[in-house]
């Protein structure tokens, strides 16, 4: 089963299948209330969430892209080869 993301990607649902990553005998299964949760996520959670880190009064760091990830990373280890 494949369900369409944003972007145009997809997601690959191999239900039933044996996937190198498992043990023997192990199966794909699909637990319903995660699905439920992650394609609910951006119109009932995300925002609660959001709410909750504009209450936070200190520093916040968002990480919006796997850019962000590398720029926030790289910034880090050059703070850390700076102390040194």
């Amino acid at each position: 089963m494949e369900v369409p993301l944003e972007g145009g990607e997809r997601l690959d649902f191999r239900m039933g299948e044996e996937s190198s990553d498992m043990a023997d005998g192990c199966r794909e299964k699909l637990d319903p209330a995660f699905f439920h949760f992650i394609w609910r996520f951006r119109s009932d959670y995300r925002p609660k969430l959001l709410a909750e880190l504009d209450r936070f009064t200190g520093e916040k760091i968002l990480l919006r892209s796997p850019r962000d990830v590398m720029q926030l990373l790289s910034s880090l280890r050059s703070s850390i080869v700076a102390m040194r």
